[in-house]
C-alpha cells in the first residue's frame, strides 16, 4: 500500500472520530471502513490509540435527528403554553404592545436558562437527552447564547435534515447526547468542571 499524505491522515482521523465517537459505530466496523479507504493495519492501530487516548471512557453517542426534531416539537409546545399563560394574565391593550417582544424573548430565555443551568430543556428531559461540550461538560453561557441565537436563523430547522450536525451545535461546539451515557461517563464531575 502507498504512504498516505498528511492531509489524508487528518481526514482519516476526523472520519474515524466521527464514526466511532460521535455516531457510535463499532471499532471493527470503522477499522474495515478505514481499510477500504486505503489505510494499513499499523496506521489504523496507531489511529485508534490516539483516538482512545483523546476520548477516554465510554463513548457518548449523539442523539439522532428524529429525537432532535421531537425535542424541538416538545419545547415549542411548552413555549406556546407559556406564551398563552402570559397573554391570559395581561390586558389586551398591554398584550398588543408587548406581544412581539414576548414572542422573541420568551423562547430565548427558555433555552438560555434551561440549557445553561440544567443542560437540558423539557424536550431533552423527556427524550433522555442533554447538551454537552466536546469535553463532556455542561456548556458555558456563551455556547448556550450561540446555540440560542442560531435557533432564530431562518434555515436552522432545515439543518436537521442536511449534513451530519445541526448548525447551532456545530457553531457552538456542543453536542446533544444520551443523558444516561453522559452520567455514566462524567456524572457530577462534569457539572463541577472536573473530569
Amino acid at each position: 500500500m502507498t504512504t498516505r499524505s498528511r492531509l489524508e491522515q487528518i481526514e482519516d482521523y476526523h472520519f474515524a472520530v466521527d464514526k466511532f465517537i460521535h455516531k457510535g459505530e463499532t471499532k471493527e466496523d470503522v477499522e474495515l471502513q478505514l481499510k477500504n479507504r486505503g489505510m494499513e493495519e499499523g496506521a489504523i492501530l496507531g489511529l485508534f490509540i490516539q483516538i482512545e487516548d483523546t476520548y477516554k471512557g465510554p463513548r457518548l453517542i449523539e442523539k439522532g435527528k428524529t429525537i432532535r426534531a421531537l425535542n424541538l416539537l416538545i419545547d415549542s409546545a411548552f413555549i406556546l403554553f407559556l406564551w398563552i399563560a402570559i397573554m391570559n394574565t395581561i390586558s389586551s391593550e398591554s398584550w398588543m404592545k408587548f406581544n412581539d417582544l414576548i414572542i422573541f424573548i420568551l423562547p430565548a430565555l427558555y433555552f438560555i436558562l434551561t440549557e445553561f443551568i440544567l443542560g437540558r430543556t423539557l424536550g431533552k428531559f423527556i427524550t433522555g437527552s442533554r447538551v454537552i461540550t466536546g469535553e463532556g461538560k455542561l456548556p458555558n453561557i456563551m455556547q448556550v447564547i450561540i446555540r440560542t441565537l442560531f435557533r432564530y436563523f431562518p434555515y436552522t430547522p432545515l439543518t436537521v435534515f442536511i449534513g451530519d450536525r445541526i448548525l447551532h451545535d456545530k457553531l457552538s461546539g456542543t453536542f446533544v447526547v444520551d443523558n444516561k451515557r453522559w452520567k455514566n461517563k462524567f456524572g457530577m464531575a462534569a457539572v463541577s468542571g472536573k473530569k
